[in-house]
């Protein structure tokens, strides 16, 4: 059968809009998607060796020439806490190319690089002890570049001066939250943990203290004053022998919980941190490192109360969970010293696909395009049950598409804060690159029942007194200006000569009905999109053919240190284009009585663009 005549099949008999119905037998064998991604097998292991000295143990997935390991401390009342790595350690064993890699780390406060040593000892480790920063830095022959991993490790003194390492967090405490008087601290730990969270009132007596136990615990607090100034600290219990001798507490953290009622307040928004090209943290285990901390930290400088982050925080498509849930760690960790002080609202994007992979054999006359990524028949791992398992996001979407789909379960969700509607959509839910020959649903393609959803939220936040203005956020952009023109929620019109002979009007046809439920309320100031690596704005008019009844803008913000795209000029909708920047770049949202005012600030902390997108009653 010619490939031709198979597609003609194909066509006839899967054409159409996704279905959760459509679920054809996969006639070829999944095929390993190993990356390159990953190079240290995992969080190091490490041990006390002697009563003075600290092993680590640092695996590659490869063997590797001997590399180093930094470390130093955390130093008390920083803002932020960004590691002071005032030693390095070669490895034990320089013999040649290996995969374990072991250091050594002193603690007696007379060796010259112990972390006890008075004279460089600030955090003073040496009184109780604490908690160690470590990078490592290794040559990646398959990269011809140097791989970095970051963790850190935390161990006690007693009286007596005996150490032991203890449960520590490797990333977090992250503050989240759901809705006005709600905070929610949630953090990962090295090992199984237990300890309390406190919570308290600046100036008053009462103190809320509860307890969780595990590698991975959420703690919930309900009823706070709203708009109130919290201080939160997490005490981690230290063991001996299995019994709680003391806890040793982080430092109080500042958070401002969030109104029922309209305040003005600022927040921001931005997507797609998945690797850059560059060295170190640039490229750092699926993400760029560097520029998640960067520009988290401008916004939190600048004010912002509050993270939307619609997706590609990772680099993902890949059939490796170690991998995948190793890139969600990296970005939860580079995102922990602003994440600690405000909400992040995290959304699913393309790049958070965990795949089977299907490729092109010759003699198989059931075979996918060119290849097929389709998170079907890993229904024990959807990528959307993984996602939500690393985020603490709201839980008020739809439940799935039915059938075998996965659940949206804190991919989709709205939420109120300050008297302010925001609306996560998952234009990536049950992704499948071909889906007209394996099933599963095209990527940008709003299926039915989010859709359903998408068009009843909105309804209900336009009715709603207490909703001043709504934003919402979804990474597949409806009126892409760059390359994804060829996909997002366009796929070059749907004409079946540019894809692959498919017809797929019908996704021009759900972008259509997409954009008439956002522009249908007043309230609705704009929607922002990720994928395209730069900045866009751009006003799509109001037009009575299609049901859009107000003007409403598209922000694309997809800056956060993925390779920059440039522009595309000849789109239907070029016309409408307000701006186009490449630079890295986050939107600053100042949310006021009179409008909005929305700023593209630059990595570099100049405003790209302005606008005042004013109140329509």
């Amino acid at each position: 059968m010619s490939l031709f005549l198979f597609l003609f099949l194909l066509t006839s008999t899967f054409a159409g809009p996704p279905s959760p119905d459509r679920l054809p037998k996969i006639f070829f064998e999944a095929q390993s998607n190993y990356r390159g991604i990953q190079f240290f097998k995992s969080e190091p292991e490490i041990r006390m060796i002697s009563e003075e000295e600290v092993e680590v143990r640092m695996d590659t997935l490869i063997p590797t020439p001997p590399g180093l390991m930094y470390y130093g401390h955390y130093h008390p009342n920083q803002n932020f806490p960004y590691p002071r790595l005032r030693f390095k350690a070669k490895e034990l064993d320089s013999s040649g190319n290996q995969t374990v890699h072991r250091f050594r780390i002193p603690m007696d406060s007379k060796t010259y690089n112990s972390v006890e040593k008075p004279k460089y000892d600030a955090a003073r480790v040496r009184d109780s002890g604490g908690v160690i920063p470590l990078t490592f830095s290794f040559y990646n022959s398959k990269k011809q570049s140097t791989d970095i991993y970051q963790t850190s490790f935390r161990y006690y003194k007693d009286a007596q001066g005996k150490r032991s390492l203890q449960a520590n967090i490797i990333a977090g405490p992250f503050y989240d939250t759901h809705k006005a008087s709600h905070a929610v601290i949630s953090m990962v730990f090295d090992q199984e943990a237990r300890g309390f969270v406190t919570l308290r009132r600046p100036g008053t007596s009462r103190t809320i203290k509860k307890s969780f136990q595990g590698k991975n615990p959420e703690v919930v607090f309900r009823s706070l004053k709203e708009g109130a100034r919290y201080l939160y600290s997490v005490q981690i219990a230290n063991t001996v022998d299995g019994k709680v001798v003391s806890h040793t507490s982080t430092e109080e953290l500042p958070i401002r919980i969030p109104n029922s009622r309209f305040k003005p307040f600022s927040f921001a928004c931005m997507s797609d941190s998945r690797s850059g090209h560059g060295i170190g943290e640039v490229e750092m285990q699926g993400t760029n490192s560097k520029s998640i901390k960067h520009l988290f930290r401008l916004a939190y400088d600048r004010g912002a109360d509050f993270i939307f982050f619609p997706g590609d925080l990772i680099d993902g498509y890949n059939t490796e969970l170690s991998d995948y849930m190793q890139q969600y760690l990296t970005w939860k960790k580079a995102s922990t010293p602003v994440h600690r002080l405000i909400p992040v609202f995290e959304g699913i994007g393309n790049h958070e696909s965990y795949i089977d992979r299907y490729v092109v054999s010759e003699d198989s006359p059931y075979q996918p395009i060119a290849y097929g990524n389709f998170s079907y028949n890993v229904p024990q791992n959807p990528s959307e049950v993984l996602f939500s398992s690393q985020f603490v996001n709201p839980k008020n979407g739809p439940v799935s598409e039915g059938g075998l789909t996965p659940p949206y379960d804190e991919t989709v969700y709205s939420v109120v804060l300050n008297g302010v509607g925001f609306v996560m959509v998952n234009s990536n839910y049950w992704y499948s690159s071909d889906p007209e020959t394996i099933g599963g649903n095209l990527e940008g393609y709003i299926m039915d029942r989010q859709m359903e959803w998408i068009e009843k939220e909105i309804d209900e936040l336009d009715q709603r007194n207490d909703v001043r203005y709504i934003f919402v956020f979804t990474h597949e952009p409806p009126y892409p200006n760059s390359v994804h023109y060829k996909d997002a929620m366009y796929y070059n019109g749907g004409v079946p000569e540019k894809n692959s002979g498919f017809e797929r009007y019908w996704v021009v046809e759900r972008r259509d009905r997409f954009w008439k439920a956002l522009s249908s309320s007043p309230k609705t100031m704009f929607a922002m999109f990720g994928d395209e690596h730069n900045y866009s704005r751009l006003t799509i008019p109001a037009n009575k053919d299609k049901g859009f009844k107000h003007e409403l803008t598209q922000l694309i913000s997809g800056g956060v240190g993925a390779p920059y795209y440039s522009e595309v000029t000849n789109l239907p909708w070029s016309k409408h284009l307000d701006f186009v920047d490449w630079k890295q770049n986050y939107v600053h949202v100042q949310v006021a009585h009179e409008g909005v005012t929305v700023q593209a600030v630059s990595s570099t902390g100049e405003i790209m663009d302005q606008v005042l997108l004013k109140g329509r009653e």
